[in-house]
């Protein structure tokens, strides 16, 4: 009995599995029975909504902040410097420095004679240690050996060979330069020239004009100083030597002449510079009133002129001694006075002064 009803439930689970299998609906009423280890079937006529798995979220990177750049702070504008005010102020010139005056000039000298005192008034240049008087003695000089080179080449100047002499009679040999000798007189020239414009010098011109109701004198100075001497090694204190040429003139009211003051002189002058202070102590000998020294002839030459024509000039040949004080409040402005002893008399009729005002490049 047991094995019969057990071949009955297999049967009958396969007839309801065959159903399953060929689209039969199992009836509502007739409970299934469904090995759970085998696989179900299922109707391919019934739609079936399977739902998509859902893709999995990949994280995204949270959102990169900007960097917070710092805005460009302006540095602080430094503080203003101050005012240099070193620029105007006066440098201390060497001798040797390279400077220019220009400054304008009223004068008033007396010569020790009863004409009295002559009253100038014009300009002063000074050049120190530039190209003007370098060049003005470079060509002076040239030109003058050129003549004499020009001379003893074309036998207009010869050589002197000695002389003899007889009873009433003197005879003098000469011969003329050789062309070697006249060779050497060119290289000699041109050596001179070549020191010349390796050396300073300074160039010193003064022009005098008459100003109406101020002064009826005329007249030019001119000085070239090729010899500087240095006592220090900073440069500021020493000596100079040079050549000097200078004639004044003004008529006399009342008469038809003039008096000339005239100097061809050697002027040696000691120097010192400091930073708003300079000095100057300076004499000019004069070869026209015996160097200077013989006062003598300065007097015998006034006299002479003043027994001459009326229509020469009475002349004074003076060898002055003077002082000059220049002061420099600033760079480029000066203020110079100079007091001067013309004639070696104790008299204020020798005396004299010069003021000067001026700017110095």
């Amino acid at each position: 009995m047991r094995r019969f009803s057990a071949l009955f439930v297999v049967a009958f689970a396969s007839i309801a599995w065959c159903q399953v299998d060929g689209g039969v609906e199992p009836d509502a009423g007739v409970t299934e029975v469904v090995d759970a280890g085998a696989p179900v079937a299922i109707d391919a006529g019934v739609p079936v909504i399977v739902a998509p798995l859902p893709k999995p979220e990949v994280p995204r990177p949270p959102p990169k902040k900007e960097a917070l750049v710092p805005k460009p702070v302006a540095p602080p504008e430094p503080p203003s410097p101050p005012i240099d005010l070193s620029v105007l102020l006066p440098l201390t010139p060497a001798l040797s420095s390279l400077t220019y005056d220009l400054s304008a000039v009223y004068s008033r000298q007396g010569f020790g004679f009863t004409e009295g005192p002559m009253t100038l008034t014009g300009f002063r240049f000074i050049e120190r240690n530039s190209g003007l008087g370098k060049m003005t003695v470079y060509f002076l000089t040239q030109l003058f050996l050129a003549f004499g080179e020009a001379a003893a080449s074309s036998g207009l100047v010869q050589k002197h060979l000695g002389t003899s002499y007889g009873p009433g009679y003197r005879i003098d040999y000469y011969q003329r330069f050789s062309a070697d000798e006249v060779a050497a007189m060119r290289r000699s020239r041109e050596a001179t020239g070549d020191s010349m414009l390796s050396s300073n010098m300074s160039l010193d011109l003064q022009l005098f004009l008459p100003l109406p109701g101020r002064s009826t004198a005329s007249g030019i100075s001119v000085e070239i100083t090729p010899l500087t001497i240095e006592f220090a090694d900073s440069g500021e204190v020493g000596m100079e030597i040079g050549f000097a040429y200078t004639r004044l003139s003004e008529p006399m009211p009342g008469t038809t002449r003039e008096r000339v003051y005239d100097n061809l002189g050697l002027p040696i002058r000691f120097m010192a510079n400091w930073q708003f202070l300079q000095l100057q102590l300076q004499w000019v000998p004069n070869f026209f009133g015996g160097f200077g020294f013989q006062q003598k002839a300065v007097e015998q030459n006034y006299l002479k002129s003043i027994e001459g024509s009326p229509d020469k000039p009475i002349f004074y040949n003076t060898s002055p001694l003077s002082l000059s004080v220049s002061l420099h409040p600033l760079r480029w402005l000066f203020v110079r006075g100079t007091g001067s002893w013309n004639r070696f008399t104790f008299d204020v009729g020798s005396l004299g002064f010069a003021l000067e005002a001026g700017v110095r490049l």
